[in-house]
């Protein structure tokens, strides 16, 4: 094979090569694109009760109980965006988002999360915790500070500063 035959060959393989990864991100964005809408329209129909949920603005607990009753792909689309919503309501709201969150078992999977096998789990599972006040899981929580990713560490970190000082008379839940 002579140097010019090389040179086309490479060429030939950089050019494939990038090809395919234009192709591979034009794919993943239109996959990101589909799921957005997706979950917008499956948010749809629950957007003014979140509102008003996270707003304060939910006395009587009707619109909690309404998102509390959602199931199955809403119910998991929901989950994410109270969680979402957690670092940015306090008081009465954040005790019903939280409600929610407990009726879909999004923190008791959050709880089995914590020991799972991949690192992103962990971390996020250690960051629900905390944002939903569960005391429970300190030391779960203790014990992630130990975790070999550094993620999970700083997460679980993060967890127990929200959760505050375990004695009594020290804060709770500083959310």
């Amino acid at each position: 094979m002579t140097g010019d035959a090389v040179l086309r060959a490479a060429t030939v393989s950089v050019l494939a090569a990038c090809a395919a990864l234009v192709l591979a991100i034009v794919a993943v964005r239109i996959d990101r694109l589909r799921r957005a809408r997706r979950e917008q329209r499956l948010l749809a129909p629950l957007r003014s009760m979140l509102v008003c949920v996270s707003a304060g603005e939910d006395a009587d607990g009707l619109a909690t109980r309404r998102l509390a009753s959602t199931t199955g792909p809403t119910a998991t689309v929901l989950d994410r965006r109270i969680i979402a919503l957690l670092r940015k309501v306090r008081g009465t709201p954040t005790e019903q988002l939280v409600q929610v969150l407990h009726t879909h078992g999004a923190v008791r999977r959050a709880r089995r999360d914590l020991n799972g096998r991949s690192a992103v789990r962990r971390a996020r599972a250690a960051q629900i915790l905390g944002l939903t006040c569960a005391h429970e899981a300190r030391p779960a929580l203790e014990a992630a500070l130990r975790d070999r990713n550094l993620e999970v560490r700083a997460s679980a970190a993060f967890a127990l500063g929200v959760l505050g000082r375990p004695e009594p008379g020290g804060p709770t839940c500083g959310v």
